[in-house]
C-alpha cells in the first residue's frame, strides 16, 4: 500500500477537457452539459483558470441571461489543488461544500494555468477500498512507458472516434516522472506539437496511440509555444 501522504496525484488528474472560454455564450454551457450528462464546467482564459460553472446556477435563466458570456454565473472562490500535492491533500478538499455540490476539484498550476481536474466520486472511489480505508493503487499509467506495446515515434494518434490527430514524437516529463505524450499534428507547411496528458490514453502499441477522447475535446488542448 502506497503512503497517501506522500503519493502525488498527478497520475490521476483528468485532461482539461471540460472548459469553456470566458467569452462563450452561457447557452453554450447548457449546451454542453446536456450534451455530456455532466454538472459542471471550468471556465478559462487561455488556459488560465478563472472558475466553475454550476448546472444549478444556469439552468433557469432567460434567453437574454444565455447570451451573456459563461464568466458572470462562474463561481470563483472553488479550492483548487497545485499539481504534484499528495492525495491526501486532496481528499481534504473534497470536504468543501461547493466542491461536493461541483463534483470536480480544479488543479491549477502555481501561475494560474488548468492542468486538468479531479473528479470527485471518482477520485474517491479509487483511492478508497470497501472497508473506507485508502489504498493506493498502482500507478494506473505505469502500463503506458515499459513494455512491448511501447509506442515508436511516427506512431499513428487517434480519438475516441478513430479519427487520426497526429503523430506521437515521444513522452514529457515533469519533475523527472512522464505526465504527456507529445503529438505533432497539422499540415506538414505548418507542423504543430500538442502535449495530451497520458490518462488520456485508453491503449497502444507500437504503432498507434488510442485516446479516449473525441474531435471537440482534442480542440480543447493549446498547443504549445514555437521555440
Amino acid at each position: 500500500m502506497s503512503d497517501p501522504k506522500t503519493t502525488p496525484i498527478d497520475a490521476y488528474v483528468r485532461p482539461p477537457d471540460r472548459t469553456l472560454e470566458w467569452d462563450d455564450q452561457t447557452r453554450v454551457a447548457v449546451r454542453r452539459m446536456e450534451a455530456n450528462h455532466v454538472r459542471s464546467l471550468v471556465v478559462v482564459r487561455d488556459r488560465r483558470y478563472l472558475g466553475v460553472v454550476n448546472w444549478q446556477a444556469i439552468r433557469n435563466l432567460t434567453p437574454a441571461e444565455l447570451s451573456q458570456p459563461v464568466v458572470r454565473y462562474a463561481e470563483t472562490d472553488v479550492p483548487t489543488v497545485l499539481p504534484g500535492v499528495s492525495v491526501s491533500e486532496a481528499l481534504a478538499e473534497f470536504g468543501a461544500t461547493s466542491v461536493t455540490t461541483l463534483g470536480l476539484l480544479p488543479v491549477v498550476s502555481a501561475d494560474g494555468e488548468l492542468e486538468g481536474h479531479l473528479e470527485r466520486e471518482e477520485f474517491k472511489a479509487l483511492m478508497t477500498t470497501s472497508s473506507g480505508e485508502i489504498e493506493i493503487p498502482r500507478d494506473p499509467v505505469a502500463h503506458l512507458l515499459t513494455g512491448p506495446d511501447l509506442p515508436e515515434i511516427g506512431a499513428k494518434v487517434v480519438g475516441s472516434g478513430g479519427r487520426k490527430l497526429g503523430t506521437f514524437q515521444g513522452h514529457i516529463d515533469d519533475r523527472g516522472r512522464p505526465r504527456w505524450i507529445n503529438v505533432q499534428h497539422g499540415p506538414f507547411w505548418r507542423r504543430r506539437h500538442r502535449k495530451v496528458p497520458l490518462v488520456a490514453i485508453d491503449h497502444q502499441t507500437t504503432d498507434r496511440i488510442v485516446l479516449h477522447i473525441d474531435i471537440a475535446t482534442w480542440h480543447t488542448f493549446a498547443d504549445e509555444p514555437r521555440r
